[in-house]
């Protein structure tokens, strides 16, 4: 029994230095974790941004497209254009004094329809973000410890 005593305090100081080591590596995984976790959500974000940003250049592009043909619109109805138009096709013009207006009560007027928005009328209030990317790491590491804590308290 001496013996196995003996041997059994032999082993202990081997057992203490790997005690040691794990305690001195456990802080270096730690942390190596959580600079990964970092960098995944870091990159998901900036994946994200990019997407947006790329989504927003679009918006930009197809709404400076529309302000062109409106321009190209209003000037193939332009007065200018028209008379040239309408003369090509044989029509005269007329003198105001054999112009007769006739005033019709049921009559609305012609109506305005705006198409699109100024180009320069950027808003960049209409764009959401996924929840998920407005978080910091130091909040998204308080509520999963948290919510696991409480969890546990609950059980």
């Amino acid at each position: 029994m001496a013996k196995q005593l003996i041997q059994a305090y032999k082993q202990t100081p081997r057992r203490k230095q790997l005690q040691k080591l794990g305690l001195s590596v456990l802080p270096v995984i730690t942390l190596g974790t959580i600079f990964a976790l970092y960098l995944v959500f870091s990159a998901q974000a900036a994946a994200a941004g990019l997407e947006i940003r790329a989504y927003l250049d679009t918006k930009e592009e197809l709404q400076r497209t529309i302000a062109n043909e409106n321009t190209q619109l209003a000037w193939l109805l332009s007065n200018t254009n028209m008379s040239k138009r309408a003369e090509k096709l044989g029509f005269t013009q007329i003198s105001s004094d054999n112009t007769f207006y006739m005033v019709l009560p049921s009559y609305p007027g012609r109506t305005v329809r705006l198409t699109s928005p100024a180009p320069a009328s950027d808003s960049e209030g209409d764009v959401v973000l996924n929840s998920a990317y407005q978080e910091s790491l130091g909040d998204f590491l308080q509520n999963l410890l948290f919510s696991a804590s409480s969890k546990e308290v609950e059980q």
